[in-house]
């Protein structure tokens, strides 16, 4: 009988195993698994830096020169080095896919989705796509950090299910009402044993989350919140202690390594990452560029929403799920949901997520933990609509939201515009002018490329596009950092790449404002016209 349940558990995870493998195949090849030259992602600047700092862990080097990224991922492919130089986190990304799965099907669970079920959908979520099945093969520390972010929902799921949550406490001391009291069952060592395993899982996932990507910590409190009113309501305090002491355990490790190598400070990634920072103001503008159509501004791309259009469907369940959710599945579903909304928010508010990283640059891997989220919402929306259809009512927000199009419109030259285009350098390029170290000015002061605006090489011209403020008039392009210095009298001695020839600085040839207007999305009309200057 232990064997048979043994099988029946372990089936699962080795069905998306041999998955996960077949997609290695499909995505890597199996030259690229024996010659790492081959491999697409091998001269990446993100996976050089993670092999640099596990080598250099595994050398005893804490010199922070050569750490940058979290510290987790490195330090998980640091003993594969030795044995498969070429791809030393294989087995790490293959072990996270698998335990981001076994969070997300205790959260499948208990949002009524069996064991096959939530096998088939973790799948279609992660897999399926080509565009998102390499975001799970590729090295990243999206990849660490989705398995603790599921561990937790899954480990939070399973403290709401507890049977002590349905079992009234006994009252300490004498009762008035004796009987009753004597009536109120004591809790069953299963119960508490339930509570344990949970309890430390989300101490030790919780502990170790900053390390993988520290803006995910945030997400980490919503579900340490959820956890700790689960615990209360069900009055367990040793599973609460449990919990705060694994906590402690992982966090006191991993910070132990942080100080050796950046001190009691943050390290270089945190303070380049912080001067991004986020843009809530104009929250609805990026959701339509990154989720529905980037191309009249940034003259390439696709929305998420049209290579995902599932998506659509998990929307509507997000809404569905916070007005008629069982109350027995509320707390967990409540939570699940605020996760999801609450880092999908943080993300498109991200002043350096933008929709030519999104697809240029696979920064689509930032979403990846949240799509079968999205898809879990989708299938219980199928589901609860098949048996109500009055919840069909859910999507009309989500198509009304659709049929809202922000698209560029020519402005005078007093109004304050969102995107300006200049005049493209002589034999410009692509990814130079993406990441110049470049400056541009209006009347309000200087801007800087990628901080406060981002230009784009589009069809001979270069579109700057505002991702802070507003440009408010004379905008003038200043080139890159040597440039900048010539004109304000200032020889740096440095070299002004051929991408960055002519004169300077450049006037603007065209300034462009939002014009809100209501139709269908380009999908069906085909892809809307790029702005030129006359």
């Amino acid at each position: 009988m232990q064997a048979r349940a043994l099988a029946r558990a372990a089936w699962p995870f080795a069905a998306l195993a041999l998955a996960y493998l077949l997609t290695v195949w499909r995505v890597v090849g199996l030259p690229g698994l024996r010659d790492p030259s081959l491999l697409y992602w091998h001269d990446w600047q993100d996976q050089a830096l993670y092999v640099r700092s596990a080598s250099a862990l595994a050398a005893g080097n804490f010199d922070p020169a050569v750490h940058y990224y979290p510290l987790l991922y490195p330090l998980l492919g640091m003993p594969f080095l030795q044995a498969w130089p070429s791809q030393p986190f294989f087995f790490v990304d293959l072990a996270c896919y698998l335990l981001a799965f076994a969070g997300f099907r205790s959260v499948a669970r208990a949002f009524g989705v069996p064991g096959a079920g939530a096998a088939l959908l973790f799948a279609a979520t992660t897999l399926a796509q080509f565009g998102i099945a390499k975001l799970w093969i590729e090295p990243w520390t999206t990849t660490p950090s989705a398995a603790l972010l599921w561990l937790a929902l899954g480990a939070m799921a399973q403290l709401w299910a507890n049977p002590r949550m349905s079992v009234p406490r006994r009252k300490p001391g004498p009762s008035l009402d004796a009987a009753a009291n004597e009536a109120l069952p004591e809790p069953t060592a299963r119960a508490i044993t339930i509570s344990r395993w949970p309890a430390s899982i989300i101490g030790i996932t919780l502990g170790l989350i900053p390390f993988a990507r520290p803006g995910d910590a945030i997400i980490g409190a919503i579900i340490a919140l959820s956890a700790a009113a689960a615990l209360y309501r069900a009055r367990d305090g040793r599973a609460a202690g449990i919990a705060i002491g694994s906590f402690a355990i992982a966090f006191a490790l991993l910070a132990t390594l942080y100080i050796a190598i950046y001190g009691a400070a943050p390290s270089p990634y945190m303070l380049y990452s912080a001067q991004y920072g986020f843009t809530f103001a104009w929250l609805g503008w990026k959701a339509y560029v990154v989720l529905v159509d980037p191309r009249g501004w940034f003259g390439e791309g696709m929305g998420l929403l049209e290579y995902a259009p599932w998506l659509l469907l998990g929307g509507a369940g997000l809404i569905a799920a916070c007005l008629a959710t069982p109350p027995a599945r509320r707390p967990v579903t409540l939570t699940v949901a605020a996760a999801g909304v609450i880092y999908g928010v943080l993300m498109l508010a991200y002043v350096d997520l933008l929709p030519t990283g999104l697809w240029r640059f696979n920064n689509l891997h930032y979403f990846k933990w949240v799509l079968p989220l999205f898809g879990l919402f989708a299938l219980r929306f199928l589901l609860n609509a098949r048996r109500r259809p009055i919840l069909l009512i859910a999507l009309a927000p989500v198509l009304l939201a659709l049929t809202i199009r922000l698209e560029p419109i020519r402005v005078g030259p007093s109004e304050p515009a969102r995107m300006v285009i200049f005049p493209a350098p002589n034999a410009a390029e692509w990814i130079p002018t993406y990441f110049a170290t470049a400056w541009m000015a209006d009347t309000t002061g200087e801007l800087r490329n990628s901080f406060d605006y981002h230009q784009i090489l589009v069809s001979g011209r270069v579109h700057a596009v505002a991702l802070r403020r507003a440009f408010t008039g004379e905008e003038r392009w200043l080139g890159d950092a040597h440039v900048r210095a010539l004109l304000a009298g200032k020889d740096d001695g440095g070299f002004a790449p051929l991408y960055l020839t002519g004169p300077w600085p450049k006037p603007a040839l065209a300034r462009y404002g939002i014009a809100t207007t209501i139709g269908l999305p380009h999908w069906f009309s085909g892809a809307p016209a790029v702005p030129k200057a006359e």
